[in-house]
């Protein structure tokens, strides 16, 4: 479990955490109409915020929600500096509606980065999860991906592997997958098989840049078990290889890892390789 914060940011405000609080008997709270955006961050900077702020006013938007007063960096570095959070952290933001209002909330805590997991990959176990109307948003609806990771968690593994209706891969019930086929990078298309993560499409731009094709198409679960390795992406956990999906083992695909790390992920704990400046 998360420590229980001191500070929180409603809207663009800094207010005591005891002072943030919702109503169970809110509508949004009890029916899961809201949203959220998990936040990596270290030594006071924010990654990639403009690209989840964006992310959860869309969401915010396709659910009929007002649109809340969002923190801008200034107000984040003052929210991290008076929970004195300075190394590898997380934020996070939850929005819900109440009437003609929305509020937005931020709070921040301590984050230690899974390294073993980085190096040595997770394991994954495949579980039926069908795509519906809220696949591409982040909302609070998470009840399907948490089931389905204790499902996981029963079998032995780190996650769930979401397997769609007629079969084909989504993602992971926290992260985008990708997998290495014939020299190409391919990751299930966002959003009508899984959620469009940040750190996702950040990984496609530094693939690309790098001259490593990728293409967003329909996956197999076949295709994922005979590719040449594959790798999940999150905004806090980074990059971590899948070293077997149920009892099959599957190769680490270093090429394109290694491409992402001299890129300079943007995940808590990758500091010492990222590029200065």
């Amino acid at each position: 479990m998360t420590p229980n914060p001191r500070w929180v940011l409603v809207g663009s405000r800094l207010r005591p955490a005891v002072t943030a609080t919702v109503p169970v008997w809110w509508p949004s709270v009890f029916r899961g109409e809201g949203t959220f955006e998990t936040i990596g961050c270290e030594r006071g900077e924010v990654f990639l915020w403009e690209e989840h702020a964006r992310r959860m006013q869309e969401a915010l938007a396709a659910l009929s929600l007002t649109m809340p007063t969002f923190p801008d960096r200034a107000h984040l570095r003052r929210l991290l500096a008076r929970e004195g959070i300075s190394g590898p952290g997380a934020l996070h933001c939850a929005a819900f509606g109440y009437g003609r209002r929305t509020l937005l909330f931020t709070w921040g805590y301590k984050y230690r980065p899974p390294h073993r997991a980085r190096r040595e990959g997770i394991a994954l176990y495949a579980v039926r999860v069908a795509s519906g109307l809220l696949t591409g948003l982040k909302t609070s609806s998470y009840l399907s991906n948490t089931w389905a990771r204790a499902i996981a968690t029963q079998h032995g593994c780190d996650a769930a592997l979401l397997i769609d209706s007629d079969g084909t891969v989504r993602e992971v019930d926290h992260a985008n997958i990708f997998a290495v086929l014939d020299g190409e990078v391919i990751t299930p298309p966002a959003p009508r098989r899984c959620l469009p993560g940040v750190l996702r499409q950040w990984c496609l731009a530094a693939l690309t840049a790098a001259g490593i094709p990728t293409v967003e198409r329909d996956l197999t679960l076949d295709e994922l078990l005979n590719s040449q390795g594959a790798w999940v992406s999150s905004s806090l956990a980074g990059l971590r290889p899948v070293r077997r999906i149920g009892e099959q083992p599957l190769p680490v695909p270093e090429k394109p890892l290694a491409t992402l790390r001299a890129a300079g992920v943007p995940c808590p704990g990758y500091a010492a390789l990222r590029p200065a400046g």
